[in-house]
């Protein structure tokens, strides 16, 4: 499935009409890769209602040749803010949600030097914005991570745990996400007992013991979209406080997929679940 790169810059495009920015800067990689097709780690683009720009630095230039798409790649040197400004004028909206102090002054003292029109306004979150509903390439790019996190817990429940020390079964998860064609979206966590009672442990290299519940947290990250999933498992029989707990939480969870539809805020399904 082709990734409709060229769209979603024309949907960049209307919401700069609406605002009255004849551009937009685009420094925050994951906007950069959402628009471009662009992995690398030095990319800036530039959407307005009839270019599209992108800029990267030498190291670069055969990776945005395979992957850049819909956009017209312009040399740049290694600080590549400078080329930029030298292609914008107007209104140029840009990134102050991620754009450091330090990053937004040098960026307004390269616009003074260059002596042009181009003033600099600030454009929030817009590409976020467009973001928040996905299209079908990223529907099917998260739905492939999260079917293969549902393969690594198959993995865990077919290894076991029992006796096996934290710190081995994240190691072996990780080995086998990348078997399987995916690197970990973030430290994967395995906490068994009262570890497991921590919000975000560290493996420990302590042999998980029986009779005991075990909580995993992992994800998967392909093709730049992650899944997140939480799963706890038993190493034997339970006390009858440890199978209550479980099943609270349990019913806590599904009392809050039941009022999940489009328009529920996360904050209230939290509420219900609690």
């Amino acid at each position: 499935m082709s990734v409709p790169h060229a769209a979603r810059a024309d949907r960049v495009a209307a919401v700069l009409a609406e605002r009255e920015l004849d551009a937009l800067v685009v420094t925050e990689l994951t906007n950069v890769r959402y628009l471009t097709g662009f992995t690398g780690t030095n990319g800036v683009c530039v959407v307005s209602a009839d270019e599209r720009l992108f800029f990267t630095d030498f190291r670069y230039t055969e990776r945005a040749e395979s992957e850049v798409e819909g956009f017209e790649r312009a040399p740049a040197a290694r600080e590549l803010l400078a080329d930029v400004v030298k292609r914008v004028s107007g209104r140029v909206g840009f990134e102050d949600a991620h754009l450091s102090v330090r990053a937004h002054a040098r960026l307004e003292k390269l616009v003074a030097d260059a002596d042009g029109d181009a003033e600099l306004v600030a454009a929030g979150s817009l590409v976020e914005g467009l973001r928040e509903v996905k299209d079908e390439t990223e529907l099917a790019a998260m739905r492939a991570a999260a079917e293969l996190a549902d393969g690594i817990y198959e993995h865990i429940r077919e290894s076991g745990l029992l006796g096996r020390t934290e710190l081995e079964v994240a190691t072996d998860l990780e080995r086998v996400m990348r078997e399987r064609g995916t690197e970990p979206a973030f430290p994967p966590i395995v906490a068994a007992a009262a570890n497991g009672a921590l919000p975000h442990a560290t493996p420990a290299d302590e042999q998980i013991p029986a009779d005991t519940l075990v909580v995993v947290d992992l994800g998967c990250l392909l093709d730049g979209y992650c899944s997140d999933a939480t799963r706890t498992f038993a190493t034997g029989e339970l006390s009858d406080r440890a199978h209550e707990v479980y099943d609270l939480v349990a019913t806590a969870q599904r009392t809050a997929l039941d009022v999940l539809r489009p328009g529920t805020t996360g904050k209230q399904a939290d509420s219900v679940a609690r």
